[in-house]
């Protein structure tokens, strides 16, 4: 039984480990992404990050079968989808809505976990999703107007593909060898990404915010950090990574001071303790 809990107690550190990557990338691609078309971004990205994980699968290609390749295949659309839409949404809306909004995939998980799984959903489970949205809504302090733009919807829908990407990674990674599951993920992503930039006005211009936004994106954002996400968080449970992401928009937040020098707002400081609160509180009372 302490082994079982330390192995969840350091996929946990793992996968917090990995929303402070994701947290930083909102800093570094800031002025990246500003210097190519969107899809011509995570295209370069993600095959930068294929042709890093390459060496680790090349002696596990003869295990390559089909399970792998759908499920790698399916992954990899959703996260497509999430960054396309999130990026989509934020042409139409406000990043302070768009955080917000996608934060709210938090409180799907467990409902799609409900869904999927049949996983009951507790007081304590409930009690840690009310801190941590309610953290979200302190930090961003998003307008509570009747209006609704698509740009919401986009990014709505953007939150439900997120959650998504946390169910199936819980799943597929239980029936499947990490490198191969997330080296067709990187393909599939790469693949649509490409025929995408067909679709949309196409342009890069290659200077130092863009390589530096492309090297720690693909390196570091998308390498690294989703193939520690793949190992980990099937080691865990998906409610409590759910509840471990909200950490993002801490980190970001934090790093946005440290390198821009923006000052901590009230709502910051109530919205970080809260989501943090709901993060203790999932670590220590959800099962």
């Amino acid at each position: 039984m302490k082994l079982i809990k330390d192995k969840t107690f350091f996929a946990d550190l793992m996968l917090l480990f990995t929303t402070l990557l994701w947290g930083l990338t909102f800093v570094t691609v800031k002025d990246g992404t500003k210097y190519s078309s969107f899809s011509v971004f995570i295209f370069i990205r993600f095959f930068i990050a294929t042709i890093l994980i390459f060496p680790f699968i090349i002696k596990k290609l003869k295990f390559l079968n089909l399970k792998n390749i759908f499920d790698g295949f399916i992954l990899g659309i959703f996260v497509f989808l999430g960054f396309f839409l999130q990026t989509v949404g934020l042409k139409y809306t406000t990043p302070s809505r768009s955080a917000f909004i996608t934060g709210l995939s938090v409180i799907i998980v467990p409902f799609l976990s409900y869904f999927f799984f049949k996983k009951k959903i507790g007081f304590s489970t409930f009690f840690a999703l009310l801190l941590s949205v309610s953290g979200l809504l302190f930090m961003f302090n998003p307008s509570f107007s009747t209006e609704i733009n698509k740009g919401d919807v986009y990014t709505l829908l953007c939150a439900f593909v997120f959650a998504f990407v946390i169910i199936f990674v819980q799943t597929f990674n239980k029936r499947n060898d990490t490198f191969l599951l997330v080296f067709t993920q990187f393909l599939t992503v790469s693949f649509l990404s490409l025929i995408f930039t067909f679709f949309e006005d196409f342009y890069i211009s290659f200077n130092k915010n863009f390589f530096v936004g492309m090297f720690y994106t693909s390196v570091f954002a998308t390498f690294l950090a989703l193939l520690i996400q793949n190992r980990f968080q099937k080691d865990t449970d998906e409610v409590r990574a759910g509840i471990i992401y909200t950490l993002e928009p801490v980190f970001a937040s934090i790093f946005s001071y440290l390198i821009f020098k923006e000052n901590f707002t009230a709502g910051f400081l109530i919205g970080g303790t809260l989501i943090f609160s709901g993060f203790l509180v999932s670590k220590i009372f959800v099962k």
